[in-house]
């Protein structure tokens, strides 16, 4: 069904056609029941109507009979051997008529599509009675018009009668008076629709109800929502307002004033806690706003607060959770209108914890990623203080060191046997500075297939409070697994490509692992990825180090060499190779997985030392 009308006579004739029925409809021009005139109205088919037509005395005899013509004029054709007479009925749109329990019903459907200077498709039901060689067809219902012009884009309109008034449900049809159809409703509002938007301007536009014969006794309502779905405006009125059947009710023009909201962007201020949050509105002149604010929280619970009344509006809400999503919405009230923007959503940021070196590495397939320590781990003895170095390259003990026996000579320690976190977690020995006796003494938790981070943590040395890195007891600090390590160096990819390489830093060899987002314009490096075995091909000063590379994010792990249990009071390797614990036992009873490298070579993985060797470590928080 096309162009606005009522009042639809369509004259029929049935003949065969080369084995086909056909039937021709002639549609009857409308009427109006408006004070003003309609002018240049028509109600014609579309190539693509169908029509479903019924022997009244074998109600399961039916066809659909569909035209590929358009006018006041058009032909249906059916691929039925049906032959149309006396008795016959008929229905537009045949999608909503059904045949329960013998009888025809006719649906007046709650949502109905909305047209600009018509009325939408399949919203206007039709029947139709077959006498003296023609169908004619009739509509119970008669068109609510509605003209509109003004700001802002529509989305739908909600109209409900104020007297409660049922406006939508279903039509029965008795074959004997198909005349006078009963309304059986079941809403009492119809929502139009406009799928792509109604966009206003100065110039007017109609759209049409399709509604109930009848009386609104106390008048409508006609909510008005933009494509979000939010109310912008409200027409009502309070008189009597009559349907006629088959006529066109027409209301006087309507200016919309449509208030506009934005939801602008969130500020983060000066901790990551606290955040601004921004909007504006935009009312055309006589239209008064009484009320701003936003909608905030977390998801879909959101709270209304409601902010200083001026124009761009703003709220401050402090005291957030840090890495956390937040969703919130800005709004307007004009008298009992609330106007809504749009929903937006920021994350806070995650302060950079003490004592961490701000680049993130990715350790698993998962994605997670980790913060490193600033510097290897160091204990004092005299002061039982745990720190990280003050520099990455920083070496505690020097190659050939003699220490002492349970470093009796040495006050400050950094080469540690496997799990010696100073706390008393079931290893026969714990103490920090112990590497001496057999390797089942360093059994975490005192048994050998335990991990660090196994039982209750305290076994890792992450678990103490670190001087410099925050000194607070179990804050997140940990030892890496040995197949984060391995992913590290062999696996996560990264926008330059490169995840490490050797280096001699500030006069220290050992190996530089690149974050995630290092770019290789920050500072050019050789042998990539440990393409070549030495550490000369990247000599680089401390200054260097600092400004180059751990301003982005760089970590630099020194080859600070290890001690044997068997000869736990010398340092070997210190300049020559590096040692680094994991916090995973190994498959040999008799190790424990460790990282390891040097000049010519570099295992991540499968390196097993004695629990009662002294090596180094370098602790890492989560970054998420």
């Amino acid at each position: 069904m096309g162009l606005c009308a009522l009042v639809v006579l369509a004259a029929v004739s049935c003949k065969k056609n080369e084995g086909k029925t056909t039937v021709e409809a002639v549609i009857t021009q409308p009427t109006s029941n408006a004070k003003t005139g309609i002018d240049g109205l028509n109600l014609v088919w579309h190539s693509g109507d169908e029509i479903e037509v019924f022997n009244a005395n074998d109600i399961d005899d039916y066809a659909i009979f569909t035209t590929t013509g358009s006018g006041i004029t058009a032909t249906f054709t059916s691929e039925s051997d049906m032959e149309v007479s006396d008795g016959y009925f008929a229905f537009y749109p045949h999608e909503d008529i059904t045949t329960p329990m013998g009888t025809f019903d006719l649906a007046l459907n709650v949502t109905q599509a909305g047209v600009a200077n018509t009325f939408g498709p399949k919203i206007y039901p039709m029947y139709a009675t077959f006498a003296s060689g023609k169908f004619q067809f009739h509509s119970p219902c008669g068109l609510l018009a509605i003209a509109l012009k003004g700001t802002g884009t529509i989305g739908s309109i909600v109209l409900s009668g104020n007297a409660d008034e049922y406006l939508c449900g279903d039509y029965f049809f008795e074959t004997n008076d198909m005349a006078h159809p009963s309304l059986v409703g079941y809403k009492k509002y119809i929502t139009l629709t406009f799928s792509d938007g109604l966009q206003l301007s100065d110039e007017t536009q109609t759209v049409y109800f399709s509604l109930p014969a009848g009386v609104f006794a106390s008048g409508f309502t006609a909510v008005i929502n933009n494509m979000g779905g939010n109310e912008i405006y409200t027409l009502g009125t309070t008189k009597d307002n009559t349907i006629v059947a088959e006529c066109i009710t027409l209301m006087p023009t309507v200016s919309v004033a449509a208030i506009g909201v934005t939801t602008g962007t969130a500020v983060e201020g000066d901790v990551p806690t606290t955040v601004t949050l921004n909007g504006s509105y935009s009312a055309p002149t006589g239209m008064s706003v009484t009320e701003v604010g936003f909608y905030f929280g977390q998801g879909t619970d959101l709270t209304k607060y409601p902010a200083t009344l001026e124009n761009p509006f703003s709220l401050v809400r402090e005291g957030l959770a840090e890495g956390t999503e937040y969703t919130y919405q800005a709004y307007a009230v004009n008298g009992s209108n609330e106007i809504l923007g749009s929903v937006e959503t920021f994350t806070t940021m995650t302060s950079i914890p003490e004592g961490v070196i701000n680049g993130k590495f990715t350790i698993n397939a998962s994605g997670d990623q980790v913060y490193f320590s600033k510097g290897n781990l160091q204990y004092t003895k005299s002061t039982g203080v745990w720190s990280f170095m003050e520099n990455q390259y920083d070496l505690v003990e020097t190659a050939g060191q003699n220490v002492g026996w349970g470093y009796a000579n040495q006050d400050v320690v950094s080469l540690f046997g496997w799990g010696t976190s100073g706390y008393d977690h079931g290893a026969n020995v714990y103490q920090p500075w112990a590497t001496h006796g057999s390797y089942s003494d360093y059994y975490a938790y005192g048994n050998e297939d335990y991990n660090l981070y196994d039982s209750n943590g305290k076994a890792d040395w992450g678990y103490n409070a670190i001087s410099n890195g925050g000194d607070r007891e179990n804050s997140g600090w940990r030892m890496l697994t040995i197949e984060e390590w391995g992913y590290l160096f062999n696996t996560r990819t990264t926008p330059s490509g490169i995840r490490f390489v050797k280096a001699d830093v500030n006069d220290i060899p050992g190996v530089i692992l690149l974050p995630d987002d290092w770019d290789a314009s920050y500072y050019e490096l050789d042998a990539l990825n440990g393409m070549y075995n030495n550490w000369w091909y990247n000599y680089i000063d401390a200054a260097t180090c600092s400004e180059n590379l751990e301003a982005h994010g760089a970590v630099f792990l020194p080859a600070a060499g290890y001690r044997s249990g068997n000869n736990a009071y010398q340092v070997n390797g210190a300049s020559g190779m590096g040692c680094y614990w994991s916090s995973s036992n190994s498959e040999n009873i008799d190790n424990v997985s460790a990282m390891w490298f040097g000049k010519d070579d570099l295992s991540p993985q499968n390196t097993w030392r004695r629990g009662d060797s002294g090596i180094s470590v370098r602790l890492v928080r989560n970054a998420n």
